[in-house]
């Protein structure tokens, strides 16, 4: 498949710098004929990847995090309706930034020199992709895809803290303390949550998250169950949880065994709606590890809409 590499130089803080520059050599050895875009918008990322398919690529790798991989997404459709701007393209992950969580769902080690090496093979792997249509800054609707996990309550609030900090501790650590600073500070909010288009659940909650892959947060194994082919979205709802539970059973939600907590509501779904009930109770909205819009939001998946290169 002729490649581009689109590489984030932000990715990961400074403390990546150096492994950026190894990664950037290796390309050159392995590549030698590949564009290759340093990219340090999600605009510019969008927009390149569209010129790049469009100009007869067949794959786009992305060296960056979660949110970089995201703005990639995004210049694979032509519109709201999954329409590819190249049928057949394939996408490709190296893991160089903070989170790294949908690389944990692929089972692609955290190593960028050693998932460059997955690239030079001709194994593909159909997936899903979520479309959610929210609320923007401004107060209109939007529309933006994704590929791991898009939630709302609570995770927006961490990813604010998370792009604050310096990065120097890590990722996991980074979100954790992240997330400690967001239950001292975050209110539950009341929100009505409907299942396609017929069940509805309503309940005080902590945190919706709409789930195509598995982890967020920095290994956060939120939605064990999720599967990236099935055609379904996995629906987590932790509910009316503060952060004494937080304490007690975040090793639980690391290890992907908070499924019996009372707390714990889990459905599957082809599309979602998150209203909150009270005016007051607006979310916050994360999608791939950045802060985006709020609620109101649906939420609809798309099925194979796109491949992946591993």
């Amino acid at each position: 498949m002729k490649t581009a590499f689109i590489i984030n130089p932000g990715s990961g803080g400074k403390r990546k710098d150096r492994l950026r520059k190894a990664l950037a050599d290796r390309i050159a050895q392995m590549f030698p004929d590949a564009p290759v875009t340093f990219s340090t918008t999600a605009d510019e990322a969008s927009t390149r990847t569209r010129e790049l398919l469009e100009g007869g690529c067949e794959c786009i790798a992305v060296a960056g995090g979660d949110g970089t991989i995201n703005s990639v997404l995004q210049g694979f459709f032509r519109d709201d309706r999954g329409t590819p701007v190249r049928k057949g393209a394939a996408l490709g992950v190296i893991p160089v930034g903070t989170g790294g969580d949908f690389r944990r769902t692929l089972g692609i080690e955290n190593d960028p020199l050693a998932a460059l090496s997955l690239l030079s093979g001709d194994s593909v792997k159909p997936c899903d992709v979520g479309l959610v249509e929210y609320t923007d800054a401004g107060g209109k609707k939007a529309k933006r895809y994704f590929l791991n996990i898009t939630s709302f309550g609570l995770s927006g609030l961490v990813d604010k803290y998370v792009l604050e900090s310096s990065k120097k501790l890590g990722g996991t650590l980074t979100f954790f303390l992240a997330t400690l600073k967001a239950f001292r500070r975050y209110t539950n909010t009341k929100v009505e949550v409907t299942i396609d288009g017929s069940t509805k659940k309503t309940l005080t909650s902590v945190l919706v998250a709409v789930a195509n892959g598995r982890f967020f947060g920095s290994g956060m194994h939120i939605a064990p169950m999720a599967d990236i082919g099935d055609g379904l979205l996995d629906v987590v709802v932790l509910g009316d949880m503060h952060l004494g539970d937080f304490i007690r059973h975040g090793s639980k939600l690391y290890a992907g065994k908070l499924t019996n907590h009372p707390d714990f509501f889990h459905a599957r779904a082809r599309s979602v709606g998150i209203v909150p009930v009270e005016e007051t109770g607006v979310m916050t909205m994360d999608m791939d590890g950045e802060p985006l819009g709020t609620t109101p939001a649906s939420v609809t998946i798309v099925p194979s809409a796109i491949a992946l290169k591993i």
